[in-house]
């Protein structure tokens, strides 16, 4: 029977059976839900289960779904209006959970009892969302909660390991006590909705980078022993400027050079405009103008190098922003292209300028 003082941190209830001859099934409950019955018991009774030792345990989640690692048998219940398939496939962390409790049906039938469902700590309003994007440079957020005995700060970490960079232990920026039922700190949920209390953690800027991303979050509560959550979800990366090189590609020396970049494909700009956008070149000795014409969204690259410059080089780089997807290579196109040699004369045809990198900004 579910008491009617369930924990607010117990949307759905999980209930899975296994025997020794290796029979199980899974059902999830909406224990305050509408088909017990108006005023009936809120009794839930798994029937039709085999004879013999067997194991049960009952989970409590948020939200809507039981999950379970594999597709897995509907339990008979009565009533039966109340039992759904748990999801196959769904992993999530429990808020609550009894571990497995060792039962032995005789004649179809064993009562549980009062079951010992311990409190367990979960992950809150993580930022990134799983499947979500991280904007760097920019912090990992989220909240490690608990029903019970609160959440031992120290413990409160995480990790992120983003596509072709080393793994990054989270360094925490700012952690702080949150408490639903505690005016005198903020929620830990919407409104103190779960009246549970926890640890926010907001982590130091992750600096630009670009790429899939696994990110680790854990921590314990306060139980002896402690109960530990930890949770690994995929997110992408995406930077929020990027630096765009522009590159001599041609095996020429050249002593003067300017073309014009058109990006209006991009979906962003340069940073700064007029003859104040971000942009520097790498060539000693080299006079260098830029020049970004917003309305047009056309930049203008003219440099002069005395003594000369050999390619294949790089001219120059340009800070990008202002985007939602990143954009790459092809999204900019270089026109008009104009080079002399270190004797003044046109080369003719003049050489190639390619975009030969679009790199997130460190």
């Amino acid at each position: 029977m579910f008491a009617t003082g369930l924990p607010s941190a117990v949307e759905t209830v999980r209930i899975r059976f296994r025997n020794d001859a290796g029979v199980e099934c899974c059902v999830g409950v909406d224990p305050r839900g509408a088909g017990f019955g108006a005023g009936a018991p809120r009794r839930l009774i798994l029937d039709r289960l085999p004879a013999g030792p067997a194991t049960v345990s009952v989970s409590g989640y948020l939200g809507e779904r039981a999950p379970v690692e594999i597709e897995t048998a509907v339990c008979s219940t009565r009533p039966a209006a109340v039992a759904e398939p748990c999801e196959a496939g769904e992993t999530a962390p429990f808020t609550f959970d009894s571990g497995p409790v060792d039962i032995s049906i005789l004649d179809g039938m064993q009562a549980l009892g009062d079951l010992q469902v311990r409190a367990l700590p979960f992950v809150l309003a993580r930022d990134p969302e799983s499947g979500g994007r991280l904007r760097t440079p920019g912090a990992v957020s989220f909240t490690v909660a608990d029903a019970g005995s609160g959440v031992d700060q120290a413990s409160v970490g995480g990790r992120v390991r983003i596509d072709g960079l080393p793994e990054r232990v989270l360094v925490a920026e700012n952690t702080t006590a949150c408490d639903d039922a505690d005016g005198a700190v903020p929620d830990c949920s919407d409104g103190g909705e779960l009246d549970v209390s926890g640890v926010r953690f907001v982590s130091e800027a992750i600096p630009g980078a670009s790429g899939a991303a696994s990110i680790d979050l854990f921590g314990e509560n306060r139980n002896s022993p402690a109960d530990e959550v930890f949770e690994t979800y995929a997110a992408s990366v995406v930077p929020t400027q990027v630096d765009v090189e522009f590159f001599l590609a041609d095996p020429v020396e050249v002593g003067s050079i300017g073309f014009n970049v058109a990006y209006a494909a991009a979906g962003g700009s340069f940073d700064g405009s007029g003859d104040a956008v971000v942009c520097a070149s790498p060539v000693p000795n080299a006079i260098v103008a830029f020049n970004d014409d917003d309305a047009a969204r056309t930049l203008l690259v003219r440099a002069a190098v005395l003594e000369g410059v050999d390619g294949p080089a790089v001219l120059a780089r340009c800070r990008f922003g202002g985007f939602d997807d990143p954009p790459d290579a092809d999204d900019f196109a270089i026109v008009d292209i104009e080079a002399t040699d270190t004797d003044a004369d046109p080369i003719e045809p003049p050489p190639a300028v390619v975009v030969s990198a679009v790199e997130a900004t460190p």
